[in-house]
């Protein structure tokens, strides 16, 4: 555990173990993953140790509105295309490095 007793991303998926059955892999600030504080290196290093087999999901955000209800602090990408690109781009060389 961290200090405070807060469990970390690779504690937490170890501890789900194969109960695991859906991940969503989100930055941070909802951002392309990759560019921000989220441990991606525990979090597929954990999923690689259990053997993970089950689903994932790219959780992000994009502004696709002129409507500020929907709009966060900064853009996050240039676009829609752009952060998936990226943000799969990513994944895949996660899952590429944990054999995943």
């Amino acid at each position: 555990m961290t200090s405070g007793g807060i469990i970390s991303f690779y504690e937490a998926t170890k501890m789900a173990g194969d109960s695991l059955i859906h991940y969503h892999l989100c930055e941070n600030d909802r951002g392309i993953p990759g560019t921000g504080h989220v441990d991606w290196d525990g979090i597929f290093k954990a999923l690689a140790e259990i053997d993970y087999k089950g689903y994932a999901a790219l959780e992000s955000f994009v502004d696709c509105t002129d409507n500020m209800n929907t709009w966060v602090w900064r853009q996050l990408a240039k676009d829609g295309d752009t952060l998936v690109k990226e943000g799969v781009a990513f994944i895949r060389s996660m899952q590429a490095k944990y054999n995943l």
